[in-house]
């Protein structure tokens, strides 16, 4: 859109990456913020909080009890920062949201299984089998290349320190100890810096869908919103009950998404937003 759009007749945004935020400095806040939405999601919700009452403080139980006190599992130590760090990726996937407080109750109770199958996607397999297995591949090395060439060096480690400073002590320490794996890893994996070109806002009138999830961890919707501000031909939706990814997540923003590229100058019908639920609750 910067560069080339001239080619563009549109554009679909899922799930945004501005290049103007700085996402290291924000990860542990924008991680809290996920944490927040889980609890009070389950809070407002008659079943959820009936069947998982106290969803935080128990979590946090969990953490501070496996901080303490570690268990063993697969000839490695388990600490109360990898439940912190399971249950953040968790809330990428919308299809295991909902499995998030039957782990954590799991877990209070000693059993860690459905903890570990929580981590490794197999969650639904286990308990419902009805979800289809994805052979998924990525590269670690383009990630890193991308990453700490184009983000790494206009982020400062200690402003993520900074803003982490009001987080409830369970969550800060493993969501800091991420961003400074980062810092730590593009130190030595050595690639160039971006021009500073690529920490600024894409300026554009091309027609412009940018759909966002409420239970995002890592994109959340708060950057959808800081896109649109420089994009004025857009249009910006964001779908409760949903986290990253949101049209490989519901039929809603297919939907919005099909009546976007059929006519992108016109606004698309968003009603369908209104019947999305949270995400389904699992009760054993």
């Amino acid at each position: 859109m910067r560069y080339h759009s001239q080619s563009i007749r549109s554009v679909i945004l899922d799930s945004v990456f501005p290049p103007q935020v700085n996402s290291l400095e924000e990860e542990t806040i924008n991680g809290a913020r996920v944490f927040q939405v889980l609890f009070d999601g389950c809070a407002a919700d008659a079943v959820c909080a009936d069947h998982y009452p106290a969803l935080e403080e128990t979590l946090y139980k969990v953490i501070d009890k496996l901080n303490k006190n570690p268990a063993e599992r697969k000839d490695e130590t388990f600490y109360g920062d990898d439940v912190v760090n399971i249950v953040f990726n968790a809330l990428y996937d919308n299809s295991l949201i909902g499995y998030i407080p039957f782990v954590i109750y799991e877990a209070r109770r000693g059993n860690y299984k459905p903890l570990q199958l929580l981590e490794d996607g197999s969650i639904v397999d286990e308990y419902r089998r009805q979800r289809e297995k994805e052979d998924i591949t990525d590269s670690e090395g383009a990630f890193y290349s991308v990453e700490c060439y184009e983000e790494v060096s206009f982020n400062n480690p200690d402003r993520a320190e900074t803003n982490i400073s009001g987080v409830a002590p369970q969550l800060s320490g493993a969501l800091l100890a991420d961003v400074e794996s980062m810092f730590e890893f593009c130190a030595f994996w050595v690639v160039e810096e971006a021009p500073a070109v690529e920490n600024t806002p894409v300026q554009s009138d091309i027609p412009t869908l940018i759909l966002a999830g409420q239970y995002d961890p890592i994109t959340p919707p708060q950057w959808g919103k800081q896109a649109s501000e420089y994009l004025p031909n857009s249009f910006n939706f964001e779908f409760t009950g949903i986290g990253h990814d949101t049209i490989d997540s519901h039929q809603c923003p297919v939907d919005i998404t099909m009546a976007f590229l059929d006519n992108p100058t016109q606004e698309p019908d968003s009603s369908c937003i209104a019947g999305i639920n949270e995400p389904s609750l699992y009760i054993p």
